[in-house]
């Protein structure tokens, strides 16, 4: 009887044991690991970030042309945002970069862009004007101005799917956020928006239709999120001894990629917050990122 009962409490220990596993193992399943890979611009190097490993390994040197940010296109390709000083000036160039291949060939000669996967054209800056470009080849349409502004207006653009864009300007020394809809060529003001989001560093998270952005990025306010409309759903609690800055969003692990000193005991390095949990985790350290990164999910082979 001694040994029944000894085996019994064994055989209730194992299934205790085994419950506490499968808890653990249910709780762990709730946050899901981000992955994939990360790319981004630092000083002349585009650079390809790992996220599940943290591995930093530089893809392309571009010499004497410094990156400054990079912007997501259709299938291998990102746009590239590049700067290089000539007669002691800046010249400012966008160029398509093939993730597979390597190359990068130059596009057109503006200070941003963003591309529109509906109907596959990039929007760009020249310098006094936007324009409205089509990426596909030979197409003969020659695009259109989509509007003018004074010579180097600093003008902030952000996609938010389909044929629809956000875009920041100041006219008249008033800072305005609107709305662009590419297949109708509409306009709209967004006054609710201007007051709630500065596009600057802004990220759009696409399966919850948000913008994570600061209200003001001089005083480097914390980043909210907030709807299209201007309201705003919650404050986002990112530690950090210096201004967190968000770079991309991964939208399978729910997670903004932010560059920035997490801790006061860390480097500057890459993070990844969580957003349903507030939870910030250290991917690598010590790398310097330029302006916007591109956030890729790897592909499965076969």
């Amino acid at each position: 009887m001694q040994c029944v009962s000894t085996i019994s409490r064994a055989l209730l220990r194992a299934a205790t044991f085994a419950g506490l596993l499968l808890i653990a193992a249910c709780e762990r399943q709730t946050t899901a690991p981000i992955s994939g890979v990360l790319f981004c611009g630092s000083g002349e190097y585009i650079m390809q970030i790992s996220l599940d490993t943290g591995y930093v390994e530089p893809l392309k040197g571009l010499g004497d042309v410094r990156v400054r940010g990079l912007q997501p296109m259709a299938n291998d390709e990102v746009l590239v945002l590049t700067e290089k000083l000539m007669n002691n000036r800046p010249v400012y160039r966008i160029g398509r970069f093939d993730t597979r291949r390597y190359d990068v060939d130059t596009v057109v000669e503006g200070s941003s862009a963003v591309f529109l996967r509906t109907p596959e054209h990039i929007v760009f800056d020249s310098g006094t004007q936007v324009r409205l470009v089509s990426t596909r080849p030979g197409d003969p349409d020659p695009g259109v101005t989509v509007f003018t502004h004074p010579f180097n207006r600093n003008v902030l653009m952000l996609p938010t799917g389909g044929s629809t864009l956000l875009y920041q300007i100041e006219r008249n020394g008033e800072r305005g956020v609107y709305r662009y809809e590419a297949e109708g060529h509409q306009f709209t003001a967004e006054p609710a928006l201007t007051a709630a989001c500065q596009l600057q560093d802004a990220v759009w998270i696409a399966d919850d239709e948000l913008l994570a952005c600061r209200a003001d990025t001089a005083t480097a306010s914390p980043y909210r999120l907030v709807h299209l409309d201007g309201r705003e759903t919650r404050s986002l609690s990112i530690p950090g001894t210096a201004p967190m800055r968000a770079v991309a969003y991964a939208e399978r692990a729910k997670s903004l990629v932010l560059t920035g000193a997490g801790r006061p005991e860390d480097a500057a390095g890459i993070w990844s917050f969580h957003l349903p949990t507030n939870q910030l985790t250290l991917i690598s350290s010590g790398a310097n990122l330029s302006g916007s990164c591109v956030h890729r999910e790897l592909q499965a082979a076969g």
